[in-house]
């Protein structure tokens, strides 16, 4: 009987296991555990940051800090902002925020429209007879003066060529992209399955900085949401519903051989 393998059970674990693979490694912000000194250490940094849950899911409890060499640091959650002079003053307000539970601090991408409003990219990854399948890709934008481009926090969804077009991409950068993306998800879905063989289905949550790179924010293995699909393009959600069922049949078939 094989050993039981534990599942991944923190953002500061996956982006640990990211690590070992060096496309995932070059693509991962650098993430490390909420306390004084790592604060420091990347307010020094970096001009943009996000802290949030270690265990937190559906863009719930994220914080995001900004810093201005004249004004100090502005620090947003929800609707609540703060103009912080000082970093101590900045420590003090984010300890009050979170209450004492495990955060991490993240680097943040500059992820953002012409318009100025923040997007991420979700792809949907599916382990259907030995084989990974990008199920669909699409995009997330943040509502304005919003944080975080989920629906329950005011953002909309939109297909991935729609995005595209509001970046002003040309074809050749569409594709190119496009091509990045999929090679990037494909890859993290095989480094995190070859630990966890348990999991087989992924929503993976991308930025896309003014540079064209691409950035993994969020790995999501518990019940992936598609919902964000069913709202940018009907044809996906269908899709992954299609490919779930196969993967389920296939799985089933698997079991019945072996036992």
């Amino acid at each position: 009987m094989g050993v039981k393998q534990p599942v991944v059970q923190d953002k500061l674990r996956m982006a640990k296991l990211l690590k070992k693979n060096s496309l995932t490694k070059a693509s991962h912000p650098k993430t490390v555990s909420y306390n004084r000194e790592n604060l420091q250490e990347m307010t020094k940094k970096f001009s943009m940051l996000y802290l949030k849950p270690i265990n937190g899911c559906q863009s719930k409890n994220i914080i995001r800090i900004t810093s201005n060499p004249q004004s100090g640091f502005t620090a947003i959650t929800g609707k609540r902002k703060q103009i912080l002079p000082t970093e101590e003053e900045l420590y003090q307000q984010l300890n009050h925020w979170i209450k004492q539970k495990k955060y991490i601090i993240q680097q943040g991408i500059h992820s953002i429209t012409p318009s100025g409003d923040p997007f991420d990219i979700r792809a949907h990854v599916l382990k259907v007879a030995k084989k990974w399948i990008v199920c669909g890709v699409a995009g997330r934008i943040a509502p304005p003066e919003g944080i975080v481009t989920s629906y329950r926090h005011g953002g909309t969804s939109t297909r991935l060529n729609h995005l595209f077009e509001t970046l002003k991409y040309d074809q050749k950068s569409d594709q190119k992209v496009r091509k990045k993306i999929k090679k990037l998800v494909l890859t993290i879905a095989k480094v995190v399955n070859d630990r966890y063989p348990a999991k087989k289905e992924f929503a993976i949550d991308l930025g896309l900085d003014q540079d064209k790179n691409i950035w993994i924010y969020e790995v999501n293995y518990m019940k992936p949401a598609i919902n964000t699909f069913r709202k940018a393009d009907p044809k996906i959600y269908r899709r992954i519903l299609k490919l779930r069922k196969r993967a389920i049949k296939y799985n089933t078939k698997t079991k019945a051989k072996s036992a």
